[in-house]
């Protein structure tokens, strides 16, 4: 509950000192040098949707180590993120004069609402996060994790994340009031919502074909991943080919849980699999951690009891030296 509280405060402060000065303040440089404090002309709006676009960073980071760190490393990471991770990326992407921006000629890249510039880096900086602080001492020594899990409450709040996220892909345009942008915006929530419906059925569909059982939280975790995946160019797929970028999204969903699961990296809320973005890359990762660690590698099950409580069937996964 206090990293809910700490992340928009210091995130916002951050941002409002130099974090949005280093993003879009005007000039050719790697890093602006304008608008500190949000001192001179600056448009409130597009600060606000970036201060927005960087709060949700923040919170996939925090997601990542929850129950692990102590609120100093909250403040710090929030911090540094807000301050200078995201507006260093945000403007490598969209200043008219960054490295990557679709409008120049030498690396144009197309990242609409930011799959790539808030969700990837989120999702790595999550994944750091992980390494830094290890797993929770009783992440792998008990059969039962989560007791107070409320599935009913992870459910709305999947539903608002994807409410919140059509205001999210309307609002990257920028503008609503020229000619076409009510037909691109409503292109951007289709393809948004086709693809997050997508994701969320080919997820519990591989599950089944898996471990031959259902998950609601694969289906929601599934289906936020598809959310994310359409981001980059939810304003210029045709519809079918965001049903198709769900499908996708899911399988590499499952292959980075499965990585997670593997390597042992406690990821309380599935944060990196979902923002980091079949069989075939699951193998060849885990030939890959038996070839460079000698180790072979014995899975669990993951499964969900009544009561909406976790249960882990043979959680306790050994890792013992490869034989020669």
């Amino acid at each position: 509950m206090l990293s809910s509280g700490l992340q928009p405060v210091v995130s916002l402060l951050a941002y409002w000192i130099h974090g949005y000065a280093f993003a879009f303040g005007d000039q050719e440089r790697i890093i602006g040098s304008k608008n500190f404090f949000t001192f001179g002309n600056v448009n409130f709006s597009h600060f606000f949707f970036n201060y927005a676009r960087c709060a949700i960073i923040t919170t996939i980071v925090s997601g990542a180590i929850t129950q692990k760190t102590e609120p100093i490393g909250y403040i710090i990471s929030s911090y540094i993120l807000a301050g200078f991770v995201y507006p260093i990326v945000s403007r490598s992407f969209w200043h008219q004069s960054g490295l990557f921006n679709i409008n120049l000629p030498m690396f144009p890249i197309q990242d609409y609402a930011g799959s790539g510039v808030v969700f990837l880096v989120g999702g790595t900086a999550a994944l750091i996060a992980s390494f830094v602080t290890n797993a929770r001492a009783v992440r792998y020594t008990t059969p039962t994790i989560n007791q107070s899990y409320s599935l009913p409450l992870a459910v709305l709040g999947a539903f608002m994340q994807i409410i919140g996220s059509l205001g999210f892909v309307v609002g990257a345009q920028g503008h609503i009031t020229e000619s076409g942008d009510g037909q691109l915006a409503s292109l951007a929530v289709v393809n948004t919502l086709l693809s997050t419906g997508s994701a969320g059925l080919y997820g519990l569909f591989f599950l089944r074909m898996r471990r031959d059982t259902y998950s609601i939280p694969r289906l929601i975790n599934s289906a936020l991943t598809g959310m994310v995946a359409v981001c980059a160019g939810a304003n210029k797929y045709l519809p079918a080919l965001a049903v198709m970028c769900g499908a996708s999204a899911s399988l590499l969903y499952m292959a980075l849980e499965h990585l997670c699961t593997v390597t042992k990296i406690d990821d309380p809320t599935d944060t990196i699999a979902k923002h980091e973005e079949g069989k075939h890359l699951i193998g060849f990762l885990e030939k890959w951690l038996q070839k460079s660690l000698g180790l072979e590698l014995e899975l669990g099950l993951l499964s969900v009891e009544q009561g909406h409580q976790f249960a882990m069937q043979g959680l306790g996964r050994t890792c013992t030296p490869a034989q020669s």
